[in-house]
């Protein structure tokens, strides 16, 4: 006759049959890792975390910048003092249709140069000139995005309200959104000015500054961090004032 411990044995064994290669098998669940649908598009991809390293291999030339400023994610941010920037003349960072973005945080006023992307001179020429520039205006202290239009300019600003110093926004210019030759200027993920012109490339090769341009003394004045660059059009607004996006809560991904 069975004993307890043989009916005990028997139903281990019968178990062991029905689930043994579920029971050897079972993994713990995986931690997804956040990814970048545009990230084999994006030409520049700074974290400015203690280094000028950049993401996608762009070669960077210091002038006077650090990367040991106040971070808004990670360890650091680029500081740029007034009259300093990082330049680069990697020909991939132009296009006439560009997401250029990144957290800004002004502490001055009026006149600080952020983005600049300018060719031999300091002029709207059409083929050596200012390709486009963004920049507190000196007159009112919001945002200005200025740029090139076969020889002349177009200008666009944010809206009324003036940008606060020593505060962190997440600044974004798009160039060719939707495909229609429109430039778009967008704060914490708010479109605050649109225009029915786009960019014109220039014929010669620009220079691509963060912070202040080559050509002139201006003011740098501000901390960046998590700067980026894509060749697509992240973001397309319809009506100035709309919520087109939130802002990125954490560091890029690095795919």
């Amino acid at each position: 006759m069975p004993t307890q411990l043989d009916r005990i044995e028997g139903k281990l064994d019968m178990l062991i049959g029905l689930h043994g290669s579920s029971l050897c098998t079972t993994k713990p669940p995986t931690t997804s890792v956040e990814s970048d649908p545009y990230f084999a598009s994006v030409k520049s991809l700074l974290h400015f975390d203690g280094n000028l390293t950049d993401v996608k291999g762009v070669t960077w030339t210091n002038n006077g910048t650090s990367a040991n400023g106040a971070a808004k994610f990670g360890t650091n941010s680029l500081l740029i003092p007034a009259a300093t920037r990082l330049t680069t003349t990697n020909s991939t960072l132009r296009g006439t249709t560009l997401t250029v973005e990144g957290w800004v945080k002004f502490t001055n006023a009026f006149d600080d140069y952020v983005f600049v992307s300018e060719g031999g001179s300091w002029s709207w020429s059409g083929t050596n000139g200012i390709e486009f520039f963004l920049a507190t205006d000196r007159v009112n202290g919001r945002l200005s995005l200025p740029y090139q239009i076969g020889g002349n300019y177009n200008q666009i600003f944010s809206r009324n309200s003036s940008i606060a110093q020593d505060v962190w926004y997440h600044i974004a210019v798009v160039f060719n959104a939707a495909g229609s030759q429109k430039a778009q200027l967008f704060i914490n993920g708010v479109l605050e000015a649109t225009s029915a012109t786009g960019l014109t490339q220039l014929s010669s090769w620009a220079t691509f500054s963060i912070g202040d341009s080559t050509q002139v003394t201006n003011n740098g004045n501000c901390l960046v961090d998590e700067f980026r660059l894509t060749t697509v059009a992240r973001y397309v607004g319809v009506n100035v004032g709309d919520t087109v996006f939130t802002p990125p809560t954490k560091a890029f991904p690095d795919q």
